[in-house]
Parts: C-alpha cells; structure tokens; sequence
C-alpha cells in the first residue's frame, strides 16, 4: 500500500488561482485553486465556465376552438370571428459545464502531488446532477510482478472529498497512450447540487519514479425535467353578417303616417268611451 508521505523539499506548495465568478443567475459557476508539492511547477492553466442552456422538449399539445360574435346593426355589419387556441406543453432540462486543464513540469522524480480545491456555486432552483472527471497524465514508472513476468504501470492516486468530508479513492479507468509508458488516467463521480454551494477537492498522488504532467477537471451538471404550459391564439375565420337595412325616406313617410292615424283612431275610442259613460 502507497502511504502518502513527503519529504520537507516537497511540502512547499505552489498555487495557481483564478477570480471567482458571479454566482450563476442560471445553472451552476466553479471557482478554485490548483496547487501542487513543490517538486511540481504549474506551466499553464485554464479555466472555463460555461453558460447554462435550457432544452425544451414538447410532450403534449391541446387544441380549443372558441368563437366571438359582434351583432349586425341598422348600417353597420356583424361579424363572427373563429379562433384555435393551441397548448404546448414542454419537458425543460437545464444544463451547464465547467472545466479545468492544466500543464505541470516536474523538477525531480521524487513523490508529486497536485490538489484542485473548488466551490460550486448555483441559483437555480433546481437540484443538478453533477458528473466530475479528473484525468491525470504523466510518464508512470512500470514494475515487473514476479513469476508472471508481467510489467505493470504505477499509476498515481486520485482521490476526491466533497464538502469536507474524507478522501475516497475515484473509480478510474487507465489508457496506455503508444507503446512507451505514458499513461491517462480517467476517474469520475456524481453527486448532487442543490441551491447551497457545494465545497469540493481533488488530490492526485504520484510515487517516486512516476511523473505528473498534467491534471485536468470537468463538471458537468443537469436538472431533473420540469414541465411548463404555453398558449398561442390564431384567428381562422372570419364570417361578415350583414348590416340591417336602412328604410327608405318614403317608408318613413308612410310609417308616421300610419302612427299618426293610429294615435287618431284610440283618441275618438277614448272620446267615445267617456260620452257613452256619461
């Protein structure tokens, strides 16, 4: 079993940080630090947080057909508009990305290390479902395992520790790059992200005989589906009533003439009522 011990040359540490960024309005931003044993210099580093996208995939959609009837008047035509209201209703994902690469110089093939320590950081009220990748790569030294005459790459040591709590050896995966003894290493894992930061750190181990050279991150989180309703209204038809007709002057005319006859004709009734009462 490796024990992680080092000697006073290698405690020194050298940092290389980044500015925090604002907090994301959407999706999730990483900060952090790389630091390394001083056998280890950082010769390059970057890192990038990406923006957050919504994908929006349609489930559903409902159709309505709903009618508005205005009156037709003497001169003025009616109408009957008919709509179509259609209901979309949509599976909302958001998803974001962080990465981290970083390029390291060895001084001697002592025992190196290199720890990434971070925060994540998210305004979204959803929780993320984060996937973290650690990939080291370096010349690993190779040993030959006895009577099987088999030779065997010394892999460095990553761990991971998520908000304080103890180191936990990742799940890696190892690619021989070629036929010499370069190495990547790939590990990863998931946890979840809610709306209070997540504290985070990644240490990677390399004995004596083995080069560190390089250590690189990757986040990338998404948001259980949430579903949201839009509405769209079309007019489809439009039907004209029409106008009611004016009368003519001449149908006036005769139309107050006949009032007029009848209002002539209840007097002489009324007249006549009260005579023979009397």
């Amino acid at each position: 079993m490796t024990k992680l011990r080092f000697s006073a040359a290698a405690a020194a540490a050298v940092v290389f940080a980044y500015a925090a960024p604002a907090q994301a309005s959407t999706g999730f931003d990483v900060s952090g630090a790389l630091t390394t044993s001083g056998n280890l210099s950082i010769t390059s580093q970057s890192a990038v947080n990406a923006d957050a996208s919504v994908v929006s995939t349609v489930i559903g959609t409902t159709t309505e057909v709903s009618t508005s009837t205005v009156a037709a008047t003497y001169g003025h035509a009616g109408v009957i508009n008919v709509y179509k209201t259609v209901d979309t209703t949509s599976s909302n994902t958001t998803t974001d990305s962080f990465s981290m690469t970083s390029t390291l110089a060895n001084s001697s093939t002592a025992q190196s290390w290199a720890q990434y320590t971070g925060t994540v950081s998210s305004s979204t009220g959803g929780t993320f479902t984060m996937n973290a990748n650690a990939v080291t790569a370096g010349i690993y030294s190779t040993t030959t395992i006895p009577v099987l005459n088999v030779s065997t790459a010394n892999l460095p040591l990553v761990y991971y520790s998520i908000n304080g709590a103890a180191f936990t050896p990742f799940t890696s995966t190892t690619t021989q790059v070629g036929t010499g003894s370069t190495y990547v290493t790939s590990n990863s894992v998931t946890f979840n992200l809610g709306s209070a930061p997540v504290s985070f750190s990644v240490f990677a181990y390399a004995g004596a005989g083995t080069t560190l050279a390089s250590l690189d991150l990757s986040m990338t989180g998404t948001t259980a589906p949430t579903t949201s309703t839009s509405s769209v209204t079309t007019l489809v038809e439009s039907v004209v009533i029409p106008a009611l007709p004016v009368p003519e002057p001449e149908v006036m005319s005769l139309g107050g003439v006949a009032f007029g006859l009848i209002a002539l004709m209840r007097r002489r009734e009324r007249r006549n009522a009260a005579v023979v009462a009397a």
